[in-house]
């Protein structure tokens, strides 16, 4: 009898021990499941901010009744039913450069299944608020003076483009652009080229991929040696307006305006055709980046009309094809300007009022601790270093927990370029009730 008993005593303890190396043998994040058939728990980090994490979790051959529970260190983030078997998982309220541990564990009738192995997660730091500011204007004594666009080739490369009537010499004649070699602004004539015609048009945007590849608006390139016409789309948008550019390193340009416009070039500009949109709104801005955790490259454009309750459109390209975002939680009669993504996945909106979603099938939320105060452009670096510019002179940074306003001018801000430490934005000071001289503004980060 005491043979028997010795005997079901060690049968026992093999039975714990083989228990306890399942449970602690998932150093991939991967663990057998026990008590299911060939299950396997992953936890992964999906995307990292500076106060919120997002994660994945998947469970391969779930069974009914499982619930599942997410520890960040010894906090209970999650403890609920598990419906999914690829679900994702989001977490706030997190420090700044700190680093927390995850784990997740699958339980029935109370009972622990499985759990992953410990995850470790790094959140980003918040970047410096401290700029110094330079300011320029480009007075017009002959008419007025307004920026609409500027691009960032390197501190010393700076174009900004619009209209500007300064000429001392030949009043009526126009400059459309400015551009700055580290100490001064040079005003620039960007010339169109009919035969017997130099046309001097107004430019509403610049594209610029390097310093010597740089596009017009009034379709014309930069190659580096000389001034080129462009024929940007020139079938496609005549009569219409061209408000914004966006295009990749390889060559796929996309070209967004009025009436709904939108065409697409996947040589360079050397052929393009137009897409269908959809809509007859007017599109204001384009922008396109990689999204991170999938590698696939994301292109949003911006639609929006003013005094409408169908305003706004967040319409999506890809393979030639164009869809429209949801849309909830955006206001139905905002008006938007500009749409920005640092990582592809987490999507800005500006206008009346700044807004994220956090991915794309979810609401829009309003962004607080900005002045009300309409804005018309948003550029950044990443999701910690970001900056909206606008009316009343209005230039902010968010570095990931906090804005920061910076002192304003008796102004409009149209457009705004970001590069690494340096920020430029450019538009026009108000001088009473009418337009004066251009004004751009430059900050260099400490």
């Amino acid at each position: 009898m005491l043979l028997k008993s010795i005997v079901i005593l060690r049968l026992s303890c093999l039975f714990v021990l083989a228990v306890v190396m399942l449970l602690s043998g998932g150093c991939e994040g991967k663990i057998t499941i026990i008590g299911l058939t060939s299950a396997n728990l992953t936890l992964t980090a999906e995307d990292i901010a500076v106060t919120e994490v997002w994660l994945r979790m998947r469970v391969d051959n779930p069974r009914e009744g499982i619930s599942f529970r997410l520890l960040r260190n010894d906090s209970i983030i999650y403890n609920e039913p598990l419906i999914n078997s690829d679900t994702r998982l989001y977490d706030k309220g997190l420090l700044p450069a700190h680093t927390y541990y995850y784990r997740v564990s699958l339980f029935k009738d109370g009972i622990l299944l499985a759990q992953s192995a410990e995850q470790a997660v790094t959140t980003m730091d918040t970047t410096s608020h401290d700029f110094v500011w330079e300011t320029y204007t480009i007075e017009s004594p002959y008419g007025s003076a307004l920026l609409q666009d500027v691009a960032i080739i390197d501190e010393n490369d700076i174009w900004a483009v619009g209209a500007i009537a300064a000429d001392s010499i030949q009043p009526g004649k126009r400059h459309n652009a400015l551009h700055f070699d580290g100490s001064v602004w040079e005003m620039k004539r960007i010339i169109y080229v009919i035969p017997g015609h130099y046309i001097v048009s107004s430019i509403r945007w610049i594209f610029a991929f390097s310093k010597n590849d740089i596009w017009f608006g009034n379709s014309v390139h930069w190659d580096g040696q000389m001034f080129n016409n462009a024929d940007i789309a020139i079938d496609i948008f005549t009569g219409i307006g061209i408000n914004k550019m966006w295009g990749n390193p390889e060559g796929e340009f996309y070209l967004v305006g009025n009436q709904g416009t939108i065409a697409y070039s996947p040589d360079s500009g050397v052929s393009w055709q137009k897409l269908i949109s959809g809509i007859d709104t007017r599109i204001q801005d384009i922008w396109g980046i990689t999204d991170l955790s999938t590698g696939q490259e994301i292109v949003l454009s911006l639609a929006s009309k003013a005094h409408s309750s169908d305003s706004s459109a967040v319409l999506q390209i890809s393979d030639n094809n164009v869809i429209k975002i949801q849309t909830n939680g955006l206001p139905s009669y905002g008006w938007f300007e500009g749409i920005w993504s640092g990582n592809g996945r987490e999507w800005y909106v500006c206008g009346s009022g700044l807004y994220r979603t956090k991915e794309l099938n979810l609401p829009w939320e309003e962004v607080t601790g900005l002045p009300p105060i309409f804005m018309n452009d948003i550029q950044g670096n990443k999701r910690n270093d970001l900056f909206v510019a606008g009316d009343l002179g209005l230039v902010a940074h968010w570095n990931g927990t906090t804005w920061r306003v910076y002192p304003r001018m008796p102004g409009v801000y149209y457009g705004l370029a970001v590069k690494d430490d340096l920020v430029v934005a450019v538009g026009q000071e108000l001088r009473g009730f009418v337009g004066g001289p251009a004004s751009i503004v430059i900050g260099r980060r400490n």
